[in-house]
């Protein structure tokens, strides 16, 4: 109707002029013209019609054009709204409509599914009631979200990064928003593009940690730290290089001939080969000389761990490391090197020297020592890789420690049975290894298997006496003891038939409360003094009955667990029920612990034991110095009884772990 009346009224004033034209044309311009012509009349008659006749072709023209138009329009209105739909449809952001008043009035899937609602829900709402109160900076999201859509409205494209919500409220997520002014059919609407960065931001969050992380683990560390551009030079040095050889790092990053013009002259050539020669994904290590500030001479060890290609320039990340004492240390050992092989060949114990190739161990040389010891034969062994002698996981660690001692180029110790693959024999010894410049590895040992197999002779030797002992009172006690203590309450009971009866109960029942309590005492004694129920009945339900008795005084609940399908050896029956003993009844009195957990495992030939409460720790190296000949020492000495290894972590709030592992056969 808006267009029919404005057509109309053009139509209208149109027909207007017209008439005036033709009234001016028609009454004036020819009657002046040709009054005076014989067919006056005829020709404005003729001209009359032709008013009339173009008057209807001006107004059928005018009519025909506006509905051209219009129809133009619609097609244009239709393209933009199908282009419209089609983006909404297959965009896989978030995409919604906000009306001049900011409110939703059309959102595609993607919009739905990121604030989990059905547009229903969603249509009429405003973009902070999608957001939490407040963004980023404590600005409230209502006020800095309508200054964002204000300025978009105002044809000021928007960009930025914003909190949202669910329609809930209960899920929090980072996005990312692009907001511009949209004209359709001449009304103005706010398109929003939005997408959800929560994982980006995550990953940009762990980036900048790590970052942190890294800053902090190359400035205090004791070496080098340094990125190296081919093309710029210098990009980073820690401040080590300060304290090392006087280098402000600002200084180095600024003066990038520096460091190559204090590498000592000698050594030049060598670093002008490795840069001719560097390949990106390689790593390498490099020695070499360089002057400090008071022009003292450094031997560095640097350590290339990464060489990328970046935007056509080769990246190098290394760790350099101060040798320098190494060196002296090397060149005092190169002058007494005759002096050493001769305290080598001759020292008392075995001594084995270790070399590395790649990554293989290769023993190249023995001392007379070990060419004496009766259990290896030293020609057999020279010249073999390492991994010819170890089999088992505990043999294994024998190299992990050589190897470790390669790398870190400092003295170990290890303790360990090892059964010679040349004889077949198996010994326990005793092992020092330590790193001899430039490349060798010394592995001197001891031989502690008579030793140990004589304190493990007198250990159980002990144990027998004291368990026989503890047998023999045990029996006194439960044999003598009780019977006597019984028959005194049969006698005692003749008291009531004195006469006055109140005073014969009041001292009965004392009597027998008394005489009760002694028989229960001396009952516990002896089943403390020698466990008869381990004895007849074993180990597991030895246990269990201990536990029912704790549990009848502390409130403590407990999980106990045992797989062990062998026959155990009575004195491992005995030493492993007097150690779980020691750890509940400390747990109980120390610990306030709530729950106890016992896991005794046969695993192949290994009795594995766990124990573990959720009470009180300690501080275990403070009660190892205060305790000596207690608690933890007498544990100590029953498993070493059994062969054992004894592992322990504790703390004040987490409780105590205890991992106990011995052979299921001692020999």
């Amino acid at each position: 109707m808006r267009i029919f009346d404005g057509l109309f009224k053009r139509i209208v004033i149109i027909f207007l002029i017209i008439i005036l034209l033709w009234f001016l044309f028609s009454n004036v311009i020819i009657f002046s013209l040709f009054t005076e012509v014989e067919n006056y009349n005829l020709i404005k008659e003729h001209v009359d019609w032709a008013f009339v006749i173009f008057s209807f072709i001006l107004i059928y023209f005018l009519i025909n054009r506006e509905f051209i138009k219009r129809n133009y329009r619609k097609a244009v209105i239709a393209a933009e709204q199908n282009l419209y739909k089609t983006i909404f449809e297959t965009a896989h952001d978030a995409i919604y409509l906000l009306n001049d008043q900011y409110e939703f009035v059309d959102c595609n899937k993607e919009t739905l599914d990121m604030f989990q609602c059905t547009k229903e829900q969603i249509i009429g709402k405003k973009p902070f009631d999608v957001s939490p109160y407040f963004q980023f900076g404590e600005v409230k999201s209502e006020m800095l979200s309508t200054e964002k859509m204000s300025q978009a409205k105002n044809g000021k494209p928007q960009f930025f990064e914003w909190l949202h919500t669910n329609l809930k409220k209960d899920k929090l997520f980072f996005t990312e928003v692009s907001l511009n002014r949209l004209v359709i059919s001449g009304e103005i609407f706010l398109l929003a593009v939005i997408r959800d960065i929560s994982k980006r931001k995550k990953a940009e969050s762990t980036l900048t940690e790590s970052e942190k992380k890294y800053r902090r683990l190359t400035e205090n560390s004791p070496n080098i730290t340094y990125i190296f551009s081919v093309k710029r030079g210098a990009l980073y040095w820690s401040s080590k290089v300060k304290d090392i050889l006087g280098f402000d790092s600002e200084n180095l990053l600024n003066n990038t001939l520096k460091w190559g013009n204090s590498i000592h002259l000698e050594d030049r050539p060598k670093i002008k080969l490795f840069f001719t020669n560097i390949q990106v994904g390689k790593t390498y290590e490099i020695e070499y000389r360089i002057y400090d500030i008071h022009k003292k001479i450094h031997w560095f060890y640097d350590r290339i761990f990464n060489v990328r290609e970046e935007d056509g320039d080769i990246i190098l990340e290394g760790i350099i490391s101060d040798i320098t004492k190494q060196k002296e240390t090397e060149h005092i050992l190169k002058i007494s090197e005759e002096k050493y092989k001769a305290q080598y060949d001759y020292f008392p114990i075995p001594i084995y020297t270790f070399k590395k190739q790649g990554k293989d161990l290769y023993i190249t040389d023995v001392n007379n020592a070990a060419k004496n010891y009766p259990f290896v034969k030293a020609e057999e062994i020279i010249g073999r890789n390492v991994t010819d002698f170890v089999e088992n996981k505990e043999e294994m660690v024998l190299l992990d420690v050589l190897n470790e001692t390669f790398k870190i180029k400092q003295d170990q110790k290890l303790e360990m049975a090892y059964r010679f693959k040349t004889t077949g024999v198996k010994r326990n010894i005793t092992a020092v290894i330590g790193f001899v410049p430039p490349d060798s590895v010394l592995l001197s040992t001891i031989d502690v298997t008579d030793k140990r197999n004589a304190q493990q002779k007198v250990y159980h030797a002990m144990i027998n006496a004291e368990e026989r002992e503890r047998s023999r009172i045990a029996k006194e006690l439960h044999d003598g003891v009780s019977p006597i203590l019984s028959a005194t309450k049969l006698y005692i009971q003749t008291l009531l038939n004195l006469k006055d009866e109140k005073t014969r109960g009041e001292i009965s029942n004392k009597i027998n409360n008394t005489i009760n309590e002694a028989i229960q005492s001396v009952s516990d004694i002896s089943n403390k003094l020698s466990p008869h129920i381990l004895q007849n009945f074993g180990l597991s339900t030895a246990i269990q009955s201990f536990f029912d008795k704790i549990t009848e005084i502390a409130n403590i609940h407990h999980s106990f667990f045992y797989n062990i399908n062998s026959k155990l050896d009575e004195d491992i029956e005995v030493n492993i029920y007097r150690i779980l003993v020691e750890l509940i009844n400390n747990t109980v009195k120390y610990a306030n612990a709530k729950n106890i957990i016992i896991n005794i495992q046969e695993k192949g030939d290994v009795i594995k034991i766990f124990f573990e409460h959720n009470g009180k720790g300690f501080n275990i190296e403070e009660v190892r110095s205060k305790s000596r000949g207690m608690g933890l020492y007498n544990l100590d000495n029953r498993i070493n009884l059994l062969n054992g290894d004894f592992d322990i972590e504790s703390d004040i709030k987490t409780g105590l772990k205890v991992k106990i592992t011995f052979p299921l056969n001692i020999e």
